[in-house]
């Protein structure tokens, strides 16, 4: 009779690092450890890579392992050579409930191990809105995701470096073919392990902690030399996050990043369009667009218009303006690529760093299909992503 279990899947990183010569290749490959380096956890999957070149490298399974060194079932290989810089860099642990499963040599991963130390299932909370509200963003919670560790044979994973790596919970008839009757029911981040007594803790965070950082990381440097650049001087824009249009933005005040050739900025990269520039709220005539960097710093617009450079996302001005400069922009190919669900996609995968692979594009069509209206996001401050997303989901009533 089978049972179900619970399937665990924990990146990790290590560091280490062997002078071995090692050639190579697949099958059986031996490396020494420097003195006090993390040990790798026979059973673990392990990539090794070159210090001088991490496109040579060899993926496999730890067989043995000591202070001294460790073996390595090779599977998987890049470049070719013998090599003696070797660094052990991410690993993959693999857990179960129950009795513990390997897969099967037709399985992908084949003949790997998912040791019985999961003490404990997640218990995870959900809330729809932040708690005590009607308003704000989903909030998820997980419990600790504890390891049985009575013979200390873990307890090397203290050494390990866990922060941010990607843990997956599967479910599943043990026994059944793997990953494909083993269905993903979470997908989270580690953020450190604890040992405690006969156990280790693993401590958990949503992933949408990694949403949590600044959208913009570009900043202006402040390097014009007037009146050459794009760059801001020390005494307007140096340190200043550069701007970001989403959508279809109108009226927006963009940032002067060249005083002496009234060049502004709209967004941090190409856009789709700079539609219309006001001048204390008169419309500027459009001239021809400029073809590139070199085009708009060598041929000012006419007296009374504006030029965009779109690949750059800039314009400049003919005259000096007589009062506050505003502009609307246009990010997104086309209107289906301006709606709240396809500008969450783009931010997450964007600035986000999310692996595409990761969105479900099925949960983004069914958003777009129920609010398909063309929106507007300009920053041009300091924010974080999620707060952007906010916004934009609130916007919609979402």
């Amino acid at each position: 009779m089978t049972m179900q279990v619970y399937l665990v899947e924990v990146g990790c990183w290590l560091g280490g690092t062997s002078g071995s010569a090692v050639a190579v290749g697949t099958g059986l490959r031996s490396f020494a450890l420097a003195g006090g380096a993390p040990v790798p956890v026979p059973g673990m999957t392990l990539r090794v890579e070159r210090a001088a070149a991490a496109g040579t490298y060899m993926t496999g399974i730890v067989v043995a392992a000591s202070e001294a060194g460790f073996t390595m079932q090779v599977q998987a290989t890049g470049g070719s050579g013998t090599h003696s810089d070797w660094v052990c860099t991410a690993g993959t642990l693999r857990f179960s409930s129950g009795r513990g499963m390997t897969t099967s040599g037709a399985d992908t991963p084949p003949h790997v191990r998912f040791d019985p130390r999961l003490r404990q299932a997640l218990e995870i909370r959900r809330d729809m809105f932040d708690r005590g509200t009607t308003g704000g963003r989903s909030r998820i919670e997980y419990g600790e995701l504890v390891l049985a560790n009575p013979d200390g044979a873990y307890d090397r994973l203290l050494d390990y470096g866990f922060d941010a790596r990607r843990v997956t919970v599967r479910v599943g008839q043990e026994g059944a073919p793997f990953p494909a009757a083993f269905p993903v029911v979470l997908v989270c981040t580690a953020e450190r392990i604890i040992g405690e007594g006969a156990t280790l803790t693993l401590r958990l965070r949503t992933r949408q902690a990694e949403l949590d950082r600044p959208i913009q990381r570009n900043r202006y440097g402040g390097t014009n030399s007037l009146p050459d650049g794009l760059d801001g001087t020390p005494d307007d824009l140096q340190g200043r996050a550069r701007p970001l249009v989403f959508g279809q933005v109108a009226n927006i005040t963009p940032l002067q990043v060249n005083t002496a050739r009234l060049i502004w900025q709209v967004n941090d990269g190409s856009v789709q369009d700079i539609p219309a520039v006001y001048d204390g709220g008169f419309a500027l005539t459009r001239g021809a667009d400029y073809a590139d960097q070199a085009d708009m710093e060598a041929n000012p617009p006419a007296s009374g218009t504006y030029r965009a450079w779109l690949g750059g996302g800039y314009f400049a001005l003919g005259d000096s303006p007589a009062g506050e400069v505003t502009a609307d922009a246009v990010q997104g190919a086309s209107a289906a690529d301006r709606s709240i669900a396809r500008i969450v996609a783009a931010i997450v995968t964007g600035p986000g760093e999310i692996d595409p692979g990761d969105v479900v594009t099925a949960d983004i069509d069914a958003m777009h299909a129920a609010f398909s209206a063309e929106v507007c996001c300009y920053v041009a401050e300091d924010r974080s992503i999620a707060d952007v997303l906010d916004d934009l989901c609130a916007s919609g009533g979402m």
